[in-house]
Formats: structure tokens, C-alpha cells, sequence
């Protein structure tokens, strides 16, 4: 589980979040949706150790592993090599097991500048996975790819979001990305969390397919604007 009780964080130049208080509950999947700069990152790099909140508190009661955005894999070292940075010593995983379950198994003697977009991303997914998570974090880990690697990639995660139970909290831009992942998703404004809406498809891998997938689109599209629109007036 995550909670959060008055999380802050701030920025040298004052931007940042403010007065957040979450609950992220065990085997959840969540998003956090807002227009660029309002501080979604900012609480993920929070929640994941990367950032010391200036004030407040954050409770997390598992193993977490953290998914950004850029893949970060170190060129000189093969596919494999670099999932291996992962393991645990003494937890028995093979990253060619993780491999083969993101279905890049076959290129793990290749080095990352062999590989697409999608490749790698799937093979920081593995390096994150391997380390055997309870709790995963995913910084808009599919905002760099084209529109059909994209989806190949939310029907990967959501897939191993349901077959390993795990808790997840994802960042994107994207409304269509939120509601295929998610089953509750958290509306930011400018640093803060605004409101939330509740997702009745998940999870369901033929969602898209649905024309209620659509409605359901543009409604959260609305709520979005709603606090667009007041974030104008504060």
C-alpha cells in the first residue's frame, strides 16, 4: 500500500506539490493525469526515493521499482547484462525468464543501440521487474513511442499488473492510457490533486474495442478541463 499525509515538495524556483494526501491501496492500479508541469512527476520521484518531500509523510509497506521515462539502459553493456544490474543477491531470478515474459528474450546478447524504442522500453520494464516488486511506479513510460507501440506496450503492462497482483501508480498525458491501466485515476491541477475519477472497464484487454471506452474518454476529457478551467481563477 502507499499513503501519503501533507506530501510538499518544492523547487528552488517555488513550483512543486503541495499538501498531498493519497492512498494508493495493495493491488490497486492508479494514474496521475494533469497538464505538463503540475507536479505528477514530481510526487512519483517522491513516492520512489528519488526526491526528499520538503514536508509530510509517505508510507510504503513493499518492495517498490520505479519505471521513467527515458529507459537509461548503459550502452556498453548487452540486454541481459543490463537486466542482471537488477537481481537481488540471494533472490533467485533469471532475467532470461523476464526476458522471454516481455518477449524480448531473443535479443538479450544485443546492445541497446540494436534495439527500437519498444524494445528497450520493455527491457527497462524487465530490469525493473526483475528486481521482484510489490509496488511498481511508471514514469510515462510509453510517452516517446508511436501510437501502435504504445498500445502493444499498455497491453504488456497491463498484463503483468494482473498476472503478479501488483500495486501501480503510473504517470502519463495520456486519458486513453489511463483508462485502459487504471482502475482509479487521480486528476492534478497546479501541485495539487483535484479529484478522481472512477473507471468501470478496467481491467479489460479488449477495451479499447468499446464504445464505452470512448465515453468514458471523453468525460474524464471534461473533468480535466473542468480543473483546467479553474486553475485560471486560483
Amino acid at each position: 500500500m502507499i499513503s501519503t499525509s501533507g506530501l510538499t515538495y518544492r523547487y528552488p524556483g517555488g513550483e512543486g506539490i503541495t499538501d498531498i494526501s493519497i492512498v494508493v491501496a495493495a493491488g490497486e492500479s492508479c494514474a496521475l493525469i494533469g497538464p505538463s508541469g503540475c507536479g505528477k512527476s514530481t510526487l512519483l520521484h517522491c513516492l520512489s526515493g528519488l526526491l526528499a518531500p520538503t514536508s509530510g509523510s509517505i508510507s510504503i509497506n513493499a518492495p517498490t521499482g520505479l519505471v521513467q521515462q527515458k529507459d537509461a539502459l548503459f550502452p556498453w553493456l548487452t540486454v541481459e547484462e543490463n537486466v542482471q544490474l537488477g537481481v537481488r543477491r540471494g533472490v533467485p531470478t533469471s532475467a532470461t525468464t523476464i526476458l522471454d515474459e516481455l518477449g524480448v528474450a531473443a535479443h538479450r546478447h544485443k546492445f541497446p543501440g540494436q534495439l527500437s524504442g519498444g524494445e528497450r522500453q520493455r527491457v527497462s520494464i524487465a530490469r525493473t521487474l526483475v528486481t521482484r516488486p510489490e509496488i511498481l511506479l511508471l514514469d510515462e513510460p510509453s510517452s516517446a513511442l508511436d501510437a501502435f507501440t504504445r498500445e502493444a506496450l499498455q497491453d504488456l503492462v497491463l498484463a503483468i499488473q494482473q498476472e503478479h497482483t501488483l500495486t501501480a501508480l503510473y504517470v502519463t498525458h495520456h486519458i486513453e492510457e489511463a483508462l485502459f491501466l487504471s482502475e482509479r485515476i487521480l486528476l492534478m491541477g497546479r501541485g495539487y490533486v483535484a479529484g478522481e475519477f472512477r473507471n468501470p472497464l478496467f481491467p479489460d484487454p479488449e477495451a479499447r474495442l468499446q464504445g464505452r471506452f470512448y465515453e468514458a474518454a471523453v468525460e474524464l476529457r471534461k473533468k480535466l478541463n473542468d480543473v483546467m478551467a479553474a486553475e485560471r481563477y486560483r
